[in-house]
């Protein structure tokens, strides 16, 4: 039986981040649209509505631990910084375009957000899409606007 494993990957730890992220899914997708109150639910289903802190943190924990073991092979002992900057490209490069697909979705659905001439309207789609944000000085992140 073949397999498409990339090269390094753990099976285990990929089916273990599938489950944590189908447990923050239920979670998430429980809080949002439930037609049925907790006190009417089977005994069985209940503890799976409870699950996001656990399925957050694994999947987390192993996301970081994945993003770790990908960029390793990198030459990180001669030349940190230019890594750094590298791998701040590509987690990026990445991560971005998909949520400046659904932040456009969003602004398309909304009405309300329609009016790009309305100043809290730029406020409110700058503070959700633009990559920087003014640090504070107590490390509380402050949105520009």
């Amino acid at each position: 039986m073949a397999t498409d494993r990339k090269p390094g990957e753990i099976s285990s730890l990929t089916g273990l981040r599938g489950v944590a992220a189908l447990l923050v899914i239920i979670t998430r997708y429980w809080f949002w649209a439930r037609v049925t109150p907790v006190a009417a639910l089977p005994s069985s289903v209940e503890p799976w509505t409870a699950t996001s802190d656990i399925g957050m943190a694994i999947f987390f924990t192993l996301s970081g631990f994945v993003i770790a073991l990908s960029y390793s092979h990198w030459n990180w002992r001669d030349r940190p910084i230019f890594n750094l900057v590298r791998l701040f490209f590509y987690r990026f490069a990445r991560l971005y375009p998909a949520f400046f697909l659904f932040a456009i979705l969003i602004v398309l659905r909304t009405p309300s957000l329609h009016d790009v001439s309305d100043p809290q309207v730029q406020r409110a789609t700058c503070r959700h899409t633009c990559p920087y944000r003014k640090p504070h000085p107590r490390g509380i992140a402050i949105e520009m606007g």
